[in-house]
């Protein structure tokens, strides 16, 4: 899930140079995939390993989550500055990082937990909390909070009936699957 700033030509081409990248990366895992894709916004790939030291910052940047979930429930989740997921309605703790495209050396920091059968993880653009109504207030948090446990076509509408400024995008996971762990309600009924 990712937000690339500005509007435009320049914020479309530099989000297609974001989805090539990512459709050409080999890790599998999210703080390398970060790296990577910090060192292709800000140009300082120059060869394999190569860093162009004169590019410490970049005009544009980009807000992302890269997350990877396993069929056993299990996801790991690296941050580049974008808004934290929600877990069955309260935000899941992310250690912060820096956008893409800030300064080539930036550092992501992956971290993992274990969803059981039956959890929804949702995330979501800063569109959602930045809807802002006629009087000037914004959708903000806690409403986010509120409705994060909802289906992601219930949060986006709600959202921009609210009032929508900026894109929205709302991505929901419900982990149903088999090899998933089973929560503790479902171990003590068994």
């Amino acid at each position: 899930m990712g937000d690339v700033s500005g509007k435009g030509l320049q914020a479309a081409m530099n989000s297609s140079t974001l989805v090539g990248a990512l459709r050409n990366e080999l890790s599998h895992d999210p703080a390398t995939v970060l790296k990577h894709l910090n060192h292709v916004l800000i140009g300082a790939v120059a060869s394999p390993g190569t860093a162009v030291k004169e590019l410490d910052c970049a005009p544009c940047y980009a807000t992302c989550l890269c997350a990877r979930v396993y069929p056993d429930g299990t996801v790991t989740i690296a941050n580049a500055g974008h808004l934290s997921p929600y877990r069955d309605g309260r935000e899941v703790a992310l250690m912060p990082s820096l956008p893409l495209g800030v300064i080539a050396e930036a550092e992501y920091e992956a971290t993992t937990f274990q969803l059981n059968r039956g959890d929804r993880l949702v995330f979501l653009s800063d569109g959602v909390v930045e809807a802002q109504n006629d009087q000037g207030e914004l959708f903000g948090f806690e409403r986010t909070q509120q409705v994060a446990n909802e289906s992601a076509r219930y949060i986006a509408q709600t959202a921009k009936h609210f009032g929508q400024t900026d894109d929205i995008t709302v991505l929901s996971l419900y982990l149903a699957s088999k090899a998933a762990q089973p929560s503790r309600e479902e171990l003590v009924y068994r």
